[in-house]
């Protein structure tokens, strides 16, 4: 091969910028975005050239990884990665769930993998959350959240008396959870068969429904007449 001027950078350890040593006295070339690096293929990069400026570790102690150009104009990091909040072209690995994220943990997600597409997010306002695969194998979220937007597959959290819901509403429970079993209907939902309301535990050992309502033939509580106590 051709012979180089010797660099004093300690990254190269004696080899021109873009080549590693070998052996004493021999360099061989990095990966072609590779400024500096450990061995030849891509992830191994100690350092990125200009054009593609974005340094991807797995983890931030770890010196290797892989130079990429900038993904995309909200997002510079490739899918998977996050841009630390310390280096502003270093990109770490979100959880395994998350193509997009705001730090490394399962609630930092901010878009999904294939495998778990449903993103559930404690409210509309946050923009992260955590990815879930399909509830039981049905295209739905899971148990305690509303899918609010079908196409990207979002998930917001139910009131805590809810198991299901079309709402943040305590009144706004479809079903209840197994600690406050007993539904009161409140209303119709327009364009459904669907009714909501609250969720409550028995009134007495006697009575499940609260006062003014009474239990049907579906075990739903439904509200008296307004003349009606019980």
């Amino acid at each position: 091969g051709a012979c180089r001027e010797e660099s004093n950078d300690g990254n190269n350890r004696g080899c021109s910028r873009g080549y590693y040593l070998v052996k004493t006295e021999t360099c061989a070339k990095c990966s072609e975005n590779c400024e500096h690096c450990k061995e030849a293929n891509s992830e191994s990069c100690l350092g990125c050239i200009e054009s593609a400026p974005y340094f991807h570790k797995v983890h931030p102690s770890v010196s290797t990884g892989s130079c990429h150009l900038k993904s995309g104009d909200d997002y510079p990091c490739q899918p998977g990665s996050y841009l630390s909040i310390t280096d502003d072209h270093l990109c770490l690995l979100c959880d395994s769930t998350c193509t997009r994220c705001t730090s490394p943990g399962p609630r930092d997600c901010l878009a999904c993998e294939s495998s778990s597409p449903f993103l559930h997010k404690s409210s509309d306002e946050e923009t992260s959350g955590t990815c879930y695969e399909a509830d039981n194998g049905i295209q739905s979220c899971q148990s305690g959240f509303q899918l609010t937007d079908s196409t990207n597959k979002i998930c917001r959290q139910c009131n805590s008396t809810c198991q299901t819901c079309s709402g943040t509403s305590n009144e706004d429970c479809l079903s209840c959870t197994q600690s406050l079993p007993v539904f009161h209907e409140r209303s119709q939902i327009p364009t459904s068969n669907t009714s909501k309301g609250f969720c409550s535990g028995p009134y007495s050992q006697t009575r499940d429904c609260q006062m003014g309502y009474f239990k049907d033939i579906d075990s739903v509580c439904k509200s008296c007449d307004d003349t009606c106590e019980t």
